[in-house]
């Protein structure tokens, strides 16, 4: 296959060649293959990093996709010796031949796959990413030696090409943003989202039938490439005027109030609570903030009433973030107080990490007894408790 790619992608001034044309052929049959077969093979097993010794691997540890990730970040990468003359003959007339071998095989490959079929060759080259992600994860955690670190980057170059390759073929352009209703949306669509849901599963058809009522909306993001397979969706609920809602449950319960009765105010609040990746191999690719911004777009021109939007979502590793800065900010104060400068002068450089609104949201949530001055011990010993939902319930 690296012979095949080589020698089909290798640009020529001249009339293509029989050889050429025969290995361009070859490597549409080698592409068409690939493509066919891969969805099939056997889940990835041992991540993608086969045995450095070759001959210790049994039948056993084999894996197919394994080594189809291994070939492509480990054979079709630039060849060091290759991109080393290169550089020594390097002149403005065989710029050409630099940038060829600097440039790794499978950019060529997958644009032949892509050409062959759009839709059958993206669907393989997502699951190929995919399969790539749970490979660079599992090398995260492991202890590599320095020539596995040297492989461990192939597959992080081969993961940045095909992540550059997804940002172009899923720009805001070419996505349609449409809305989810239980009527009019196919049942296998629904039915996809109700499987990939991931931030509050869902438990019955009455709770999916809920999500899709008249005080929640659903938007996702689809591309002819994965024709009816929403990329990215999110949960939207309606609520009246108040304060936003503090926890899913809040949410839940003004959402079955507003179903019990058929005369309601429009809603003023449109509160973003779930938002989940429906292909695992378009991670990063940031398709998120685009679907944020078209359903919010979306919502204002449907109901004129709807004068805030927020988010009700998890923000990763907040906790430690938040320790860490008030840490430092502290031994940064006990530094300056140790240099005469007053307890009251300096007071708000801690304060400043949160701002006056989030200190007292804090405050009314009932996370903190005070916003001016702001408790930064009790707020801390707030975060390490495991359930902030049924904290914030008491305190109403």
């Amino acid at each position: 296959l690296r012979a095949t790619t080589a020698a089909a992608t290798a640009p020529s001034d001249q009339e293509p060649t029989t050889t050429v044309v025969e290995e361009k052929l070859r490597m549409a049959e080698l592409a068409d293959e690939l493509v066919a077969r891969y969805a099939s093979l056997p889940p990835l097993r041992n991540f993608g990093m086969p045995k450095n010794n070759k001959a210790d691997n049994s039948e056993d540890d084999f894996c197919e996709r394994g080594e189809i990730l291994e070939f492509l970040a480990t054979e079709c990468c630039p060849r060091e010796d290759d991109v080393q003359n290169a550089v020594e003959d390097y002149s403005a007339n065989n710029y050409e031949r630099l940038r060829r071998v600097t440039t790794p095989l499978y950019e060529g490959f997958t644009d032949f796959v892509l050409q062959q079929n759009a839709v059958a060759g993206m669907g393989f080259l997502v699951s190929l990413r995919e399969d790539l992600l749970s490979s660079l994860r599992y090398q995260n955690q492991q202890q590599l030696e320095a020539e596995e670190k040297d492989r461990q980057q192939q597959f992080r170059d081969l993961d940045v090409h095909l992540k550059l390759l997804f940002q172009r073929w899923f720009a805001p352009g070419l996505l349609s943003h449409e809305r989810i209703t239980y009527d009019s949306t196919p049942a296998k669509i629904i039915e996809f989202i109700a499987t990939k849901e991931a931030v509050h599963p869902m438990k019955s058809l009455d709770d999916l039938k809920e999500r899709l009522g008249e005080s929640k909306r659903v938007f996702a993001l689809f591309h002819p490439s994965l024709p009816n397979q929403p990329l990215v969706f999110v949960h939207v609920a309606l609520l009246p005027s108040g304060l936003p809602p503090s926890s899913m449950e809040e949410i839940m319960a003004t959402s079955k109030n507003n179903g019990r009765h058929k005369e309601q105010s429009p809603p003023e609040v449109a509160a973003f609570y779930s938002i989940s990746n429906g292909v695992k191999g378009l991670a990063g690719v940031g398709l998120g903030e685009f679907l944020l911004k078209e359903s919010i777009q979306a919502l204002k021109e449907e109901l004129s009433s709807l004068q805030t939007f927020v988010t009700l979502s998890p923000i990763p590793k907040f906790r430690k973030w938040i320790k860490v800065a008030f840490l430092k900010e502290q031994q940064k104060h006990q530094q300056r107080i140790s240099k005469g400068v007053s307890e009251d002068q300096d007071s708000e450089q801690l304060s400043s990490l949160l701002s006056l609104k989030d200190r007292e949201a804090l405050y009314r949530c009932g996370l903190v007894s005070s916003a001016s001055p702001f408790p930064w011990e009790e707020f801390l010993k707030t975060l390490e408790e495991i359930d902030i939902t049924k904290r914030i319930e008491e305190a109403k």
